[in-house]
């Protein structure tokens, strides 16, 4: 197609924008352009016409972007509170709790107390202290939280279930290092451990309706030294218990039931829980998983004669929190001592096991007490500088 130079010269010296050209000619973008490319006239007069004026903005003073700043925020609250007016108002929840109705039972893993017992941290290196006036202040702490949880729990219990699981002393006959390591004698160490259990649990009266006790005997209430020559029922935790149900006898809440075994079989809310104090059991690196996974199944196997069963296995002697297969360890009060820091290199803080339970679920929560703060636990003894 042949593009007419005359036409199109009298089109770009007549209008000012090259879309009115464009229309005027009838000619393409394309076609102008490569006439330009041609011609020198229609070059520089499509220049002219493309050619645009840069406007050169103003940049606004600071006064003036800080005023434009003031009106847009004040422009967004508007529309905020315009915005809050139209959105629907919340209503408040309704606890949905029947009163006096509670499906709930608290049960305390108590164990190794070991009244009596000293630990001292410069024999140890520092990793931790342990005393009779320590055992009193750690028993006493673990009341005040376990009544602090009464009061912040949002269905709290009527009943509390402790599982007394033996070693309420440290005893002195066991072996012969263990007049280096007790504050006093067997008789101290019993009455003041009665004392302390006796007070401890009446402490908790004004929070709980009823307070069952259910205690089995340890291994360092033995009053024999070998396990050999030793029965279920002569063990010192079993008087201690006999003697702390007397001193309690005019409180109707507190109940207190104890075996002539060395387990007991228990029933929370229809779940069985069967409680020892767990020296049968073999323990490597200082849990007994297997030893007390087989122990539970060769129970099992046992009441399996009586149609009978457990759901939950409780135990102390190992000073350790732990749980695996419906097996609860509990921890102690003592924390580290000599034998656990100097032979086995391990130690934990002290602490004991608080359990919820309900009939439909069986056990809904567990929560370790510490009875020593983190921040207040003693520091390792580390040397330096040749001092």
């Amino acid at each position: 197609m042949t593009i007419n130079k005359q036409i199109v010269l009298g089109a770009l010296e007549t209008f000012s924008t090259l879309e009115d050209v464009i229309k005027a000619t009838k000619y393409t973008k394309k076609q102008l352009y490569n006439l330009g490319c041609r011609n020198k006239d229609v070059h520089t007069l499509l220049q002219t016409l493309t050619k645009t004026k840069k406007v050169s903005k103003k940049k606004p003073s600071r006064e003036e972007l800080k005023k434009e700043e003031t009106i847009n925020l004040h422009r967004f609250q508007s529309q905020m509170k315009d915005f809050a007016k139209d959105l629907p108002l919340l209503e408040e929840w309704k606890c949905k709790k029947k009163a006096g109705k509670n499906n709930e039972e608290w049960i305390l893993l108590f164990s190794d107390l070991h009244y009596g017992q000293v630990v001292k941290p410069i024999e140890i290196g520092n990793f931790a202290e342990y005393n009779p006036k320590k055992a009193e202040e750690r028993l006493m702490y673990l009341s005040k939280t376990i009544q602090r949880l009464t009061k912040y729990h949002t269905n709290p219990p009527e009943t509390l279930n402790v599982f007394f699981l033996g070693d309420m002393i440290d005893s002195v006959i066991l072996r012969a290092s263990q007049l280096a390591t007790t504050e006093f004698g067997l008789v101290k160490q019993i009455i003041g451990c009665i004392g302390l259990v006796s007070e401890f649990l009446v402490s908790l009266t004004g929070s709980f309706k009823h307070i069952n006790c259910y205690g089995i005997g340890g291994n360092h209430s033995r009053i024999t030294k070998s396990f050999a020559d030793s029965t279920p029922q002569d063990n010192f935790d079993i008087l201690i218990y006999e003697m702390v149900k007397q001193k309690v006898a005019n409180i109707s809440k507190i109940k207190i039931q104890y075996p002539e075994s060395t387990h007991m079989i228990i029933s929370i809310k229809n779940h069985n829980w069967w409680i020892s104090h767990g020296d049968t059991m073999r323990g490597w690196m200082g849990l007994p998983f297997y030893g007390a996974n087989r122990e539970k199944s060769g129970i099992q196997n046992l009441l399996n004669i009586f149609k009978e069963g457990v759901d939950y296995m409780a135990i102390g002697h190992f000073h350790q929190d732990a749980y695996f297969n419906n097996i609860y360890m509990n921890g102690s009060f003592v924390g580290g001592d000599q034998y656990s820091v100097g032979r086995l290199r391990k130690m934990n803080i002290p602490e004991q096991t608080l359990i919820g339970v309900t009939e439909k679920f069986g056990v809904v929560w567990t929560r370790p007490i510490q009875l020593e703060v983190r921040g207040k636990l003693l520091k390792p003894k580390i040397y330096g500088d040749g001092g």
